[in-house]
């Protein structure tokens, strides 16, 4: 499950998620567009360990309008989940 909440900062959102139970998880990226359907831009890249529940400040939004981001998981060989599930946030 992922909760993602606009901050108080422009242009900023909190995301919350819990990783996978994947033995070999090595890094979680956040990518992010203004348009369904589009990977958009890699945002943040940050480290993960399986089963563990991650909290980061995604920054580089555009404010006022509707980000959608995409989460990819990333194994220790550099193989990329096949995610297309993405999370509309508006921040300020």
């Amino acid at each position: 499950m992922i909760s993602i909440m606009p901050a108080v900062t422009a242009g900023t959102a909190t995301a919350t998620w819990s990783n996978p139970s994947d033995l070999d998880l090595a890094t979680v990226e956040v990518y992010a567009s203004q348009a369904t359907g589009v990977k958009g831009a890699k945002l943040a890249s940050m480290n993960a360990n399986p089963e563990a529940t991650q909290t980061a400040i995604i920054t580089g939004l555009v404010s006022g309008v509707t980000n959608y981001l995409t989460f990819v998981t990333i194994d220790t060989s550099g193989n990329a989940s096949l995610t297309t599930r993405q999370y509309p946030v508006t921040p300020f």
